[in-house]
């Protein structure tokens, strides 16, 4: 059993501290491209992905446990 999400967890308690205490904005005039953005999130979790097989995460956003069948 082990946390994922672990890189992001900073990124996501940020957002939500800053949704907390500062005012919404209902509208936007500008557009922002933020692809990169999403592939870098992907390589994070590609990355975690490889750590989770060998090592246990201290902490994260989403809990992952994986279950094998006893056949003995």
């Amino acid at each position: 059993m082990s946390y994922v999400n672990t890189i992001l967890f900073p990124m996501v308690v940020l957002k939500r501290l800053c949704e907390r205490w500062l005012p919404m904005q209902t509208d936007s005039d500008i557009a922002i491209d933020l692809k990169w953005l999403g592939k870098l999130f992907k390589r994070c979790l590609i990355f975690e992905s490889h750590v989770i097989t060998k090592w246990s995460l201290p902490f994260g956003l989403s809990i992952i446990a994986v279950g094998r069948k006893d056949y003995g």
